[in-house]
């Protein structure tokens, strides 16, 4: 498969990954009484998830070189992560917690640095996904901290963590994914994009 085709199977694998983020965030927000249960399983499958989109996006050889520059070493920790989470689902709620807590500091302080990458590339659009990516590392820091002792309210923003979490991919992909140019017009559509972003 060629680079190009694969910059463009990992976008479209990197947003439906996204939907089920969201779908996972949702459903944890509106019952979170339903996955207390299950929340190990429903995480771990997130986090394999989202892990293995991130492996196969970095080895896409997507144009900018900016989704997905750090997902090879993400994309390994929220596998590993996403597999001893899903073995042990009864894991007591705080580790799970915590552990989200943290991938999504880690997550979101690299999209920080992807966005302003973006910016330095010249991508207007580059403030939006920055914008989420602090939100992100916010939610994260509250989330390691867990000030709440109530159960029910924790998952509720774990839902909120992975609902960002998801727009921030779909932002991620949307934003920055492009295709390479063939190498003899490399100079003049860099050019274009420049201008048409």
């Amino acid at each position: 498969m060629k680079k190009n085709d694969m910059a463009f199977y990992a976008k479209g694998y990197y947003i439906i990954v996204s939907a089920v983020l969201i779908a996972a965030g949702l459903l944890m927000m509106l019952f979170p009484s339903f996955v207390s249960g299950i929340i190990g399983i429903i995480i771990g499958a997130a986090l394999i998830i989202t892990g293995t989109a991130k492996i196969v996006g970095y080895f896409s050889g997507e144009k900018y070189g900016l989704a997905f520059q750090f997902d090879l070493g993400l994309g390994i920790a929220s596998l590993v992560a996403g597999i001893v989470i899903a073995v042990t689902p009864k894991a007591v709620l705080g580790t799970i917690v915590a552990l989200i807590g943290f991938m999504e500091i880690i997550n979101g302080a690299m999209r920080i640095q992807t966005a302003f990458d973006a910016r330095r590339f010249g991508i207007s659009r580059w403030w939006i996904m920055l914008a989420v990516a602090v939100l992100s590392v916010g939610i994260g820091g509250f989330l390691l901290f867990n000030p709440i002792k109530s159960s029910e309210t924790i998952l509720v923003i774990v839902g909120v963590s992975l609902l960002i979490s998801g727009i921030l991919h779909v932002i991620t992909a949307l934003i920055t994914v492009k295709k390479r140019p063939k190498k003899k017009d490399t100079a003049s559509v860099y050019e274009a994009d420049y201008r048409d972003l």
